[in-house]
């Protein structure tokens, strides 16, 4: 069956197929699905049913075997290296399990890293990064390191920098997998709330039911195939870009 697609469809992925190594199993077998704009999605399934995987080709960290992934109505797959680095800098957002913060740069310094890198001036980036990190609680952490935080203040910091330059779409690979129920329905909140205010769509992977029953949207994978497309409440109208 044709994957449905809409005017309002951000991701649409067709036939994705993904084999790292000729002798070896494809890791994804032909899934198609598309995402709408402002929702928030979760994939779910068993270690190696190809989250990760996926997640990876949605972000142009790696290329299908054969099939279509199109962000914004472009085949990602035909952008030369240098408009990849613009479209991962520009256009989406990461957050990792393990935060991924740079050690030697303090809390605000990873902040407002991308917006540097998008061209704004050191005093503007930072005037902005103190704003949002405020927004989660964070505003006395700005000189620390990183090293200095607990887990959930790293992944708030973390979830700061994936949002500050307003992407269309946020990457998360199991953004609480590393932390205490408490401080991980924290940053799922955080998540949640902040790229609703700017019509932000996400897709995550998680092994969490819990988690997941919290989104627009259940994807279920086994084995890298598509098995359940679990819609849970209409998507967020708010902020559509």
């Amino acid at each position: 069956m044709p994957t449905p697609v809409t005017s309002s469809s951000l991701i649409v992925v067709e036939n994705l197929f993904k084999q790292y190594q000729l002798t070896d199993p494809p890791v994804l077998k032909g899934v198609s699905f598309t995402v709408e704009k402002g929702t928030f999605v979760s994939l779910m399934g068993a270690s190696g049913c190809g989250k990760s995987t996926l997640l990876h080709l949605l972000g142009a960290l790696d290329t299908p075997t054969s099939g279509t992934v199109r962000i914004n109505e472009v085949v990602i797959s035909t952008f030369s290296e240098a408009q990849l680095a613009l479209f991962r800098q520009q256009q989406l957002g990461f957050v990792f399990q393990f935060f991924n913060l740079l050690p030697t740069l303090s809390v605000l310094e990873n902040v407002a890293l991308p917006l540097l890198l998008n061209g704004y001036k050191r005093e503007e980036a930072h005037h902005v990064a103190v704003d949002w990190l405020d927004k989660v609680g964070l505003s006395h952490r700005t000189n620390a390191s990183p090293p200095q935080l607990s887990g959930g203040e790293q992944q708030r910091a973390a979830v700061v920098r994936a949002l500050i330059h307003q992407p269309f779409l946020v990457l998360a690979d199991e953004p609480t997998g590393n932390l205490d129920s408490a401080s991980g329905a924290a940053v799922m909140s955080i998540l949640k709330e902040l790229a609703f205010a700017q019509g932000t769509t996400i897709v995550m992977a998680t092994h969490s039911e819990e988690l997941a029953q919290q989104t627009d949207r259940i994807l279920r994978l086994k084995d890298g195939v598509l098995l359940q497309d679990d819609p849970l409440k209409a998507p967020s109208t708010v902020g559509l870009r």
